[in-house]
C-alpha cells in the first residue's frame, strides 16, 4: 500500500494519508483560512486513486452546501472606466454586496440575472459606464431575441446537442431584462458613485402585462400524481409537500432536518426570498409522512442534511438526482401525464396561458385553502405573501373550487402508497337474531363474547406485526356470528 505523507498540502487545501492501524484512509482538509479538519474515508475504499476520487467528490459537495469559509479577498472599488458588463457581473457575483453591504443585497436569483447580464453585455458591447446612454439601452432591448437565439445555439453546439428555436420573449420577460439595465445603472449612481446621474428616463421600463390564468391541481389529480409509483418517491413527496404547505420550490429544497420538529409537527423557515422568517404548524398528514420518510428511507440523515435529497441505498434516487431548481417544470408535466392527469388547460400554452409548473403547486395550496374556508392571515403565514392583493388573485379560482365542492387534499401519508401506515379496523355490525338461543341475558353474553373475540384478534395481529420484516400485516378477515352481533376484524 502506497502511503501519503501526513502533511498539510497548503496549495491544494487537502491531503490523504493511510492509517495502518485502522486500515483506512484519512482525509485532512482546510475548511477555513488556517483551520484544518479530518474525515475518515469509508473502509471499503482501499485503493489510493479511489480514495482521491472520493475526496474530490466529498469536498465538492461540502463546498456546494456552503460549509467552507472562503479566505478574505480584497475587492477593488469600481471606476467610471468599467464597462456595463463588468460592473453588472460584479453585482451578480456578490462583489458589490461585499463592498456596500448596507445598500446592496446579496442576490438569491443571481443565476437568472447572470444569464440576462451575459445577453445584455453582448448587446451593449464594451461601453464604459460613464458613456452609457439611452440609445445603448434601447439597442440592447431591440436585439434581445436575436442574441438569445445566438447564445442558445453556441451553448447547444458546445454540448453536442441539437439547436433549439426559442420563442420571442413575453412582455414580462422583456421587462425583467429592462429591470436589470435599470438596476445596474442605479447602483452605478449610488452607492458606487461612478456616474453622476441615471441615464434612463422615467417610463423606460415596459409596462407589465395583465394577469395570466392561474394553474392549479384538483384534489383528485393530486391523488393520481402521488399514487403513480413509477415516479420516484422523493419527487412525489416533494410535490405533495409543496401543495400542502405553500412553500416556494427553492425554499422547500433548502429545508434541512434541523428546520423540522416532527414530534410536535412544526417547521421553521428563517431564510427565504423575502427575508421574512416564518414558522408554522405542519399539516398533520405532512408531519406523519416526513416522519415515516426519515425513519424508513433516511435513518442516518444528519440535522444539516436537506430533507429532499437522495440516499445511496435507494434505487429510485438515481432518478432523483434531477431534483434541482432548474428543469423541474418539464419533469413535473411528464409525471402528471404518466399519472393519467390530462386536463387540457394544465398543458396549454395558448391564449396567454402558461403550462403548469412546479411553482403552481403553491397556487394549488392558496386556492384550495381559501376554498375550504381558511383566512388570508393563515395562508400568508405559510406562503409569506405580504399583501392581500397577492392573495386576492386566487379568489376567483377558489370560488370555483368551492362551488364544485372539490374538497381538500388527501393527507400526504395516505396519498403516498409507500408511506401508508398499517392500521387495524374493528367493525361491529348488528344482525337480526335468527331465533332465541338459551336463557339468561343474551345481550350481556354477546357483549362479553365480542370483547373476547376482539382481544384475541388484536393479540394475533400484534404478533404478526412484530415479526413481519416490513412492519406490515397481511390482510386477514375474521367474521364470526354471535347472538345479535357480527364481528369483523380486518388489517390494512
Amino acid at each position: 500500500m502506497t502511503k501519503i505523507a501526513e502533511t498539510k498540502d497548503e496549495a491544494r487545501g487537502w491531503n490523504l494519508h493511510w492509517r495502518e492501524a485502522e486500515k483506512q484512509w484519512e482525509l485532512a482538509y482546510r475548511w477555513a483560512p488556517g483551520k484544518w479538519r479530518k474525515h475518515r474515508v469509508p473502509h471499503k475504499i482501499v485503493d489510493e486513486h479511489d480514495a482521491e476520487r472520493y475526496a474530490v467528490a466529498w469536498l465538492d459537495e461540502r463546498r456546494k452546501l456552503g460549509l467552507f469559509e472562503a479566505a478574505p479577498v480584497e475587492v477593488a472599488p469600481p471606476t467610471a472606466g468599467e464597462t456595463f458588463g463588468d460592473f453588472a457581473t460584479r453585482w451578480t457575483s456578490g462583489e458589490l454586496h461585499k463592498l456596500y453591504p448596507d445598500h446592496v443585497r446579496l442576490k438569491r436569483s443571481s443565476d437568472d440575472d447572470a444569464i440576462r447580464v451575459a445577453v445584455l453585455s453582448r448587446a451593449i458591447g464594451k461601453v464604459p459606464l460613464a458613456a452609457f446612454t439611452l440609445e445603448h439601452a434601447e439597442r440592447a432591448m431591440r436585439a434581445l431575441d436575436e442574441l438569445r437565439q445566438a447564445r442558445s445555439l453556441e451553448t447547444t453546439t458546445a454540448k453536442g446537442r441539437d439547436p433549439l428555436t426559442l420563442k420571442p420573449l413575453s412582455r414580462a420577460s422583456r421587462r425583467q431584462y429592462a429591470q436589470v439595465i435599470h438596476k445596474v445603472l442605479s447602483l452605478a449612481v449610488y452607492p458606487a458613485r461612478v456616474i453622476a446621474a441615471h441615464p434612463l428616463p422615467r417610463g423606460f421600463l415596459p409596462k407589465p402585462g395583465g394577469a395570466k390564468p392561474l394553474n392549479y391541481l384538483y384534489p383528485d389529480e393530486d391523488v393520481k400524481l402521488l399514487a403513480c409509483t413509477p415516479t420516484p418517491l422523493v419527487l412525489r413527496l416533494f410535490y405533495g409537500f409543496l401543495d400542502r404547505e405553500g412553500m416556494r420550490e427553492g425554499e422547500a429544497l433548502a429545508v434541512r432536518w434541523a428546520d423540522l420538529d416532527l414530534d410536535r409537527g412544526a417547521v421553521t423557515l428563517d431564510k427565504n426570498k423575502t427575508d421574512d422568517p416564518r414558522a408554522w404548524a405542519l399539516n398533520p398528514g405532512v408531519a406523519r409522512a416526513l416522519k415515516a420518510w426519515r425513519e424508513r428511507w433516511r435513518p442516518n440523515a444528519k440535522p444539516s442534511d436537506p430533507v429532499f435529497t437522495l440516499a445511496d441505498r435507494e434505487k429510485e434516487d438515481e432518478a432523483a438526482k434531477t431534483l434541482r431548481p432548474f428543469g423541474l417544470a418539464g419533469q413535473f408535466r411528464e409525471h402528471l401525464r404518466a399519472a393519467g392527469v390530462t386536463r387540457p388547460e394544465l398543458f396549454d400554452d395558448k391564449g396567454g396561458r402558461k403550462p403548469i409548473r412546479v411553482h403552481d403547486l403553491r397556487a394549488t395550496f392558496v386556492t384550495l385553502s381559501l376554498a375550504n374556508g381558511t383566512t388570508e392571515a393563515w395562508v400568508a403565514s405559510r406562503t409569506g405573501h405580504r399583501s392581500s392583493a397577492m392573495i386576492n388573485r386566487y379568489r376567483r379560482a377558489a370560488q370555483k373550487v368551492e362551488e364544485l365542492a372539490l374538497g381538500e387534499l388527501k393527507p400526504l401519508d395516505e396519498a403516498l402508497p409507500e408511506l401508508q401506515s398499517t392500521s387495524i379496523t374493528i367493525v361491529v355490525q348488528p344482525v337480526p337474531p335468527s331465533g332465541s338461543v338459551g336463557g339468561g341475558n343474551g345481550t350481556e353474553e354477546a357483549r362479553r363474547l365480542v370483547a373476547a373475540l376482539v382481544a384475541a384478534s388484536l393479540s394475533r395481529c400484534r404478533k404478526r406485526r412484530a415479526t413481519h420484516r416490513n412492519h406490515s400485516v397481511a390482510r386477514a378477515r375474521i367474521e364470526l356470528a354471535t347472538r345479535g352481533f357480527s364481528v369483523r376484524c380486518s388489517t390494512n
